[in-house]
């Protein structure tokens, strides 16, 4: 990763504050700079610092090491002076943020003939009962319910008809959500999704073996010298899934 040269203090005319630069180790080693100095040279300096941008630098005695800009802030005081105080993060020689992880449920609402209750219906008993159940008129629907009366599954057909009569389009079927979340300092490739895939990688094996995936497109993002690349797939239950021809 590129890195600029760095701003040396006295090519600037600012001066660094007394016991201003302070470290500090959390989850990513974070370094403060302080300095005071002419206002010109104080807006250029902070210019040159806006956040994300990426300084090489030695501090205490060390190796020159790649740091990011968390923050810059410049504030002004008497006699043409200001103060500008940045804020980074170290990005060499650390490990990543830890992978995260969620699976969280949803409503799926499948159209009540995907129900298990009425898989015995064939298509042609569908298109009866949407027949019987879109008929224009009562001599119509009649004539359609003497049809369905003479075959083989003539009351779950009924029992279909007459759930969509009282307003029972869909039901209730748990879907999950799977995403996985990984970190990096170099950029990562991004999928587009939209085909049949099982949960792969860190975490994959809490994935419901029983339900069909689809891969999602990822989401890629880049904070402060990191990559976050999120991978998402849907798990739908029931038969047939996915459907394959859609699919692939």
């Amino acid at each position: 990763m590129a890195s600029n040269n760095p701003i040396f203090r006295g090519s600037t005319g600012l001066t660094a504050i007394a016991d201003s630069e302070a470290l500090n180790y959390s989850d990513r080693l974070t370094y403060t700079q302080v300095f005071r100095g002419p206002k010109a040279a104080s807006f250029t300096f902070i210019d040159l610092h806006y956040k994300g941008s990426i300084w090489s630098l030695s501090i205490y005695g060390s190796s020159a090491l790649n740091f990011v800009v968390d923050s810059a802030t410049l504030e002004p005081e008497r006699g043409g002076i200001a103060k500008v105080t940045v804020n980074y993060t170290l990005i060499d020689g650390l490990t990543v943020p830890v992978d995260q992880f969620n699976l969280s449920p949803f409503e799926d609402n499948p159209p009540i003939e995907k129900n298990p209750y009425f898989a015995s219906l064939t298509n042609a008993d569908l298109q009866k009962a949407k027949a019987s159940y879109e008929a224009a008129s009562a001599a119509g629907q009649t004539s359609v319910n003497n049809i369905i009366a003479t075959v083989t599954h003539s009351a779950l057909i009924t029992a279909l008809v007459n759930k969509w009569l009282k307003g029972e389009q869909t039901y209730y079927l748990a879907a999950m959500k799977f995403q996985h979340t990984l970190h990096s300092y170099s950029q990562p490739t991004a999928v587009l999704g939209g085909f049949r895939q099982t949960p792969t990688g860190s975490f994959s094996s809490a994935a419901p073996g029983s339900m069909s995936w689809l891969r999602l497109a990822d989401e890629l993002s880049w904070d402060n010298g990191v990559w976050k690349l999120t991978r998402t797939w849907l798990g739908a239950t029931g038969t047939p899934g996915w459907d394959s021809d859609l699919y692939p």
